[in-house]
């Protein structure tokens, strides 16, 4: 794709691949312009299952690449065999990313990702209160995360699973639609790694 847009804009691709990488750089320093958390996140999600006080909905994407042909390779391959980065995404019920993190390799766990995040220590330290983040069951359940119980044994519980399930969904169609949006990202990137990982 790199080589089609520099024939088209009449560069070398070693130019476009630079500024490809200045200009997502460029981008990458926007990050806390448009992506934050919204004052009416609560509201907004308990909407849609009636499911209380949610600051965000979490989950990982794998975005596919080439190998990087590195000595690190074979930790971008992820448990389908494919080489990708594992980005991890938190957004708000409308869809709109709230904290998006893409530098860890495919085989990194959702939950060693969100280990790492600033946005984890925040909520441990109480920055956004009461409010819980939603995920899956490849999260671990925590006072500020909560995820769906493995075993349902009353229909309060059922009814929990529901909600949240239906809730936490928006991080799925999130995804979706930003890979919809910028149809690279289901493809496989060939890019280099420094182009790759901002």
């Amino acid at each position: 794709m790199l080589v089609a847009v520099a024939d088209y804009v009449g560069v070398s691709k070693s130019s476009a691949g630079r500024i490809v990488r200045d200009v997502s750089r460029a981008i990458a320093r926007l990050y806390s312009n448009y992506i934050y958390v919204h004052n009416n996140t609560q509201e907004d999600f308990y909407n849609i299952a009636r499911f209380p006080r949610v600051l965000g909905a979490v989950d990982g994407t794998h975005i596919l690449m080439q190998s990087p042909n590195s000595n690190i390779g074979e930790e971008f391959r992820n448990r389908k065999s494919v080489f990708s980065l594992n980005v991890q995404g938190v957004c708000d019920a409308h869809l709109r990313f709230i904290n998006v993190v893409a530098q860890w390799p495919g085989s990194t766990h959702d939950a060693t990702i969100f280990n790492n995040l600033e946005l984890r220590a925040q909520c441990e330290n109480g920055v956004y209160g009461n409010r819980w983040l939603l995920g899956d069951s490849a999260y671990p359940c925590k006072s500020y995360l909560l995820t769906p119980l493995l075993h349902t044994h009353s229909i309060n519980e059922l009814n929990y699973n529901q909600a949240q399930i239906k809730t936490r969904n928006t991080i799925e169609r999130c995804f979706g639609v930003w890979k919809r949006r910028f149809p690279v990202l289901s493809l496989k990137i060939r890019l280099a790694m420094e182009t790759t990982r901002l």
